[in-house]
């Protein structure tokens, strides 16, 4: 959300970074919603047609919402919410383990199936 948010500490870094991607980016549709509600209304259609045009949103297909509760049960004990849970399925499921976030204090400590750690590029 820092991307829409001017006044962020991580506005600028996260522009750039952006702007520096070539690849389509990777997102789900609880992440949309979380930030549609996180920032402000002139920002949120800016949020929609950058996620139109620079990101593939993800469903979790049949299997998705058994794979997320197994992801919120394994880390009950952190602040984890859905929207975050299905960023690390969608990591799982698509074997990717960079996240693109500002948010180091929960995704520093989440961890994959497998153990390993996600790289945050911010």
């Amino acid at each position: 959300m820092a991307l829409f948010k001017r006044n962020d500490t991580y506005h600028a870094r996260a522009a750039a970074w952006f702007k520096a991607q070539r690849r389509t980016l990777l997102t789900t549709q609880a992440v949309i919603k979380e930030a549609w509600h996180l920032v402000s209304a002139p920002a949120r259609l800016p949020l929609i047609r950058f996620a139109a045009a620079a990101c593939e949103v993800c469903g979790s297909g049949a299997e998705g919402p058994l794979r997320i509760l197994s992801i919120l049960e394994r880390c009950a004990d952190l602040p984890m919410d859905y929207a975050d849970a299905t960023l690390v399925d969608l990591a799982q499921t698509q074997r990717v383990n960079v996240i693109a976030t500002i948010d180091v204090g929960h995704f520093s400590v989440y961890r994959l199936a497998n153990g390993k750690a996600l790289r945050l590029v911010f």
